[in-house]
This record gives structure tokens, C-alpha cells and sequence, in this order.
């Protein structure tokens, strides 16, 4: 028995959810490692690190997640790589290890009910993509050959009809009819030598896909350039999107500030190079023959005034000019950038997300979750990037960003090494933004429960790990020594990198049997405890 029932369906420029009979919009989060982990190395995540991942999302009332793309073998990699696709004889072909990776996703994704967004190919080289694909079939072509070349074309659409087609190992559904998928995405951030990709291309690959599923909506997978009429138009393309990250795109009234102090500046550099170099040309600096040295020194101060004058106006200019686009790169207006591209996409009466935004001040996070609440036009949801969960080995998963930005973590965890500074503001804010819009969309956010025990990791040492719990604030440690007396030694928090030790007992004798164990604590209380390891020193 499934958790979703009924695929999402898009009437016009609405998505329709068949849980709740009521138009879907989202507020939730990339989780890119729910299928595959990239960092520190490429492996395939365990069912308990899937759950949790998406345990946190569910507890925030996320509804909706998008993976990264399927990984491609690179140059530099044998078909034995952590990849999705991988070289075949002279072709491609899922890699069946890999994708059993994406099978356990989609499982469990299904188990808590949420919907997912799986983008099928990436612009980028992280985890390889359009120019791995084609140096796997044709090394001799350049990578726009992706798009114009018939035969990468056609091996590309071989992928897709196989994943499509495939059968899931775990729930035994065949992908094309497994309502946990939302939308097939054309690929990540496609774009082809800087500029928009071809509009035959994306209309060829999402009627290709329409003709495989008819069960799920195809959304746009390219981004920054705009998108051709053709591709708007296509009445097998569902969904667009767009990502945004710092830009220095400046509004109509900042393009006149920044010209009125260009302005100020060029007119101060003009008086200031006249009073140093031609001052007898500036007016007020002339004065009326009095006696001889009357005149010279009145002359001299006012030249030196007015040369001083100029300098503090370009500095002072220059300085607020310099104010207002750092500032906008720190603050950029996402809100205005993605009400904009969807006003665009909802004329043509199409569905429009925000498939990435981040790495930006909470103000500008807020911007694009104001224009979700306050239901713009075609606006259907917004995912932030990125989320990412717990570790098997311990600790939590984490990821550095530009900027000085690093992964978030439910549910928001003081500043520490791998856990930025806006992390405990944006987490809860996500968390805020999405019970609002449950309310609009007659969704129910399932209420916070007390959190399940832990999992202490064995142990010979008083140095102690444990699998966190979702959601979970921070843990309590206990210990006993050979009786049915436990004292909490210590209330820690798991904000660590994956495997890294959480606690260490140092008020202990060799000699002597400790036992430990270790309880979970979220706003609602606390959880029954873990396991128990004994640890003889």
C-alpha cells in the first residue's frame, strides 16, 4: 500500500494535488544526496540516511523534493564509477548498482509521501554531464554536440526510455507509473556555450517523454537565458523553471542612483582637476583685487577648499555607489527576478517553480517564498538549495557553497564547522513559510512527535557516535556503572561532520564497565532510549 495515491496533474498554469483535491504548492528543499552522496566521495546513501533526509521534510511540511541529475561517467572514470550512466559497448546504460540507489529514494519517498523532481541530466561536471555524455558516445565531438548531433540525441533518448521503463526493485512499480515522481526535468541548468539551448532540442526530448509516460508532467530543465516561444508553447512541456544565486541585476531606480552618483563624481573629478590645474576658470575661486597678499592667500584658500570639497564628493560618491552594489550582491532581489519569470510563463498558462535559489541574505530567500504565499500568477512552489541529512557513520552530511555558504540542516543548528552562520535563521524560516501555505492549500503538516530512540554505534572506547534522529535539537547522554542507575553525563548536539566523535567521557577509571546509552530531545520531549554499549577499560 502506497503513501501518494494519483499522479499530480497540471490544469493550465495550477498543479493539482489527488491527496487533497487542491491546487499543489510547495516550499521545501533540494535534497541532491537523496539518491546519490557526492561529498565527501560518490557513493550510494543507506534506506536509514534516505529516511531521515526525508523525515525532515516531512516534519517541515516540505510536500515536494528535487534530486541533483543522474551522474555520467566521466574521462577520467571506468564503468565501475558511483554514475547513473555509464559506457556500454558503444553506447550508454543506467548503471544497475547506482540506480538501486535511486529505486530505495523513490521508496521511501513514496513511504512519507513525498513527491519528487528528478532532473535527468546536468549542464556541469560535478557529477558529470552533457559533455561526459557525449565523450562516452562520440569523444571526437565537441559538447554542444549534445544537442545537434542526431546520434548523442538518440542515445540520450535510450536513457530515458530506460529509466522510464524501469521497474523498481524495492515496490516492484515500474517508473512511469509510480505517482512518488512529479515531474521529469530535461536536466539541470542546460545551456549551451553561455547561451540558451536549442528549442527543437527540448521539444524533441519532452514529446519523446510524453510518449513513453503519460502519467507525469515534463518540466523545462534549462535556465538564465529566457525560453523560446516554441518551448512555451509545447503542449507536452508542463513546468518551468529557473535558478538564482547571486547576480548583480539592478532595478530601474538603482540604474538611476547608480547614475546620479556617476553623475556627482564625474562633475566633482571636473571642478577638482579645474581648481588644481586652471583655477583662474572657476568662478568662486577668483576674488577681487584687494592688497597684493590679501588676494594671493585668499585665492590659495579657496583653490585648496575647493579641491578638498571635490575629493570628500567623489570618495563619499564613490563610496555609496560602491554600498549599493555590494549590497545587492549580498541582497539580491530574487523575489522581483522569479515574480517576473513567472508572470512570463503564466501568460502561455504554464506552470512556473523556483528550482533553485539560495546563497543569499534571508531577505532575499524571503523574497521568493513571499511570492509563493502571496499566490502569483502560475507560481507553484519554490525549492531552496540545499538540504542534507544525517550520516550512517554519525554526525550529519555536510557541503561548503560559495560565498561562504554552507548546506542546511534540520532543524537548524548553531554556527560550527560545516554549519553556516544563517542556518538556525533560514531552516525555521523554511519551516514557518510552508505551515502558512499548508494552511491555503487544506494540506495537513503531520504534528511533531516525540522522536524516535537513536542508534549508538558500537564502540571499545568511551568516544561515543550515534545515527541523530530528524529533527532532533539534541541528545542526551547516560551512563551507568554495573546497576539500574543511569545519569545523564552530558546534553549534547550532533551538529558534526559525518563520523566525527559526539561525545567523550573523560571522568572514567581504567578498570571498571561503563555502560551508555543516549536519548534524543525535540521541542515536544524526549525519546526512550538507544541501545546499550558496555565499554570495559
Amino acid at each position: 500500500m502506497t503513501s501518494l495515491n494519483g499522479f499530480v496533474k497540471r490544469t493550465g498554469k495550477t498543479l493539482l494535488d489527488p491527496s487533497t483535491n487542491a491546487p499543489l504548492r510547495f516550499l521545501s528543499f533540494n535534497t541532491p544526496t537523496l539518491h546519490l552522496h557526492d561529498d565527501p566521495q560518490f557513493v550510494v546513501p543507506t534506506e536509514y540516511e534516505q529516511d531521515d533526509l526525508l523525515a525532515s521534510i516531512v516534519e517541515m511540511g516540505g510536500r515536494v523534493v528535487r534530486l541533483y541529475s543522474l551522474g555520467v561517467q566521466t574521462p577520467q572514470e571506468d564503468s565501475t564509477a558511483a554514475k547513473h550512466i555509464i559506457k556500454s559497448g558503444s553506447g550508454v546504460a543506467l548503471n544497475e548498482r547506482v540506480l538501486r540507489g535511486l529505486d530505495s529514494a523513490l521508496s521511501v519517498a513514496n513511504r512519507r509521501g513525498v513527491r519528487v523532481i528528478i532532473p535527468l541530466i546536468d549542464r556541469w561536471e560535478w557529477w558529470g554531464g552533457v559533455e561526459s555524455f557525449v565523450r562516452l558516445v562520440n569523444p571526437t565531438l565537441p559538447p554542444s554536440a549534445f544537442y545537434t548531433d542526431n546520434g548523442i540525441r538518440n542515445q540520450f533518448k535510450s536513457i530515458v526510455q530506460q529509466l522510464v521503463n524501469r521497474v523498481n526493485t524495492v515496490t516492484n512499480i515500474t517508473y512511469k507509473d509510480d505517482p512518488t515522481i512529479l515531474a521529469w526535468e530535461t536536466g539541470n541548468e542546460l545551456e549551451v556555450e553561455g547561451k540558451r539551448i536549442p528549442a527543437d532540442w527540448t521539444v524533441d526530448i519532452a514529446s519523446h517523454i510524453k510518449n513513453l509516460d503519460q502519467n507525469h508532467l515534463v518540466m523545462d530543465g534549462s535556465w538564465k537565458h529566457g525560453w523560446d516561444e516554441q518551448v512555451l508553447r509545447s503542449p507536452n512541456v508542463d513546468i518551468f523553471s529557473n535558478h538564482y544565486y547571486r547576480d548583480v541585476r539592478l532595478s530601474t531606480g538603482e540604474w538611476i542612483g547608480i547614475g546620479a552618483l556617476a553623475a556627482v563624481i564625474g562633475v566633482a573629478v571636473i571642478i577638482g582637476a579645474m581648481a588644481a590645474c586652471m583655477p583662474r576658470r572657476v568662478g568662486w575661486i577668483k576674488v577681487q583685487e584687494e592688497s597684493k597678499q590679501f588676494t594671493k592667500s585668499r585665492y590659495r584658500n579657496r583653490r585648496v577648499i575647493t579641491v578638498i570639497l571635490a575629493l570628500l564628493i567623489i570618495l563619499g560618491s564613490a563610496g555609496g555607489l560602491t554600498a549599493l552594489i555590494l549590497n545587492r550582491i549580498s541582497n539580491p532581489q530574487y523575489g522581483a527576478w522569479s515574480a517576473s519569470d513567472a508572470e512570463t510563463v503564466s501568460s502561455y498558462d504554464k506552470v512556473f517553480i523556483t528550482g533553485e535559489y539560495g546563497l543569499a541574505s534571508a531577505s532575499s530567500l524571503r523574497g521568493v517564498m513571499d511570492n509563493v504565499i502571496q499566490n502569483k500568477p502560475g507560481f507553484a512552489g519554490a525549492l531552496l538549495w540545499s538540504l542534507r541529512g544525517h550520516s550512517k557513520d554519525g554526525g550529519f552530511y555536510i557541503h561548503k557553497e560559495m560565498h561562504g555558504y554552507w548546506s542546511y540542516h534540520y532543524p537548524g543548528f548553531p554556527t560550527a564547522p560545516g554549519f553556516g552562520e544563517d542556518e538556525s535563521t533560514v531552516v525555521p524560516m523554511v519551516a514557518s513559510y510552508a505551515a502558512e501555505l499548508a494552511k491555503q492549500t487544506s494540506f495537513t503538516i503531520p504534528p511533531k512527535a516525540i522522536p524516535s530512540p537513536p542508534t549508538l554505534l558500537n564502540t571499545t572506547t568511551p568516544e561515543l557516535k550515534w545515527r541523530g534522529v530528524s529533527g532532533s535539537s539534541s541528545y542526551d547522554v547516560e551512563r551507568s556503572v554495573g546497576s539500574e542507575l543511569w545519569d545523564v553525563v552530558a546534553t549534547v548536539v550532533d551538529a558534526k561532520k559525518p563520523g566525527e566523535t559526539l561525545f567523550v567521557d573523560q571522568n572514567v577509571q581504567v578498570g571498571r564497565t561503563y555502560m551508555y546509552r543516549v536519548r534524543a530531545r525535540n521541542s515536544v520531549g524526549v525519546s526512550n532510549p538507544s541501545n546499550v554499549v558496555n565499554i570495559g577499560l
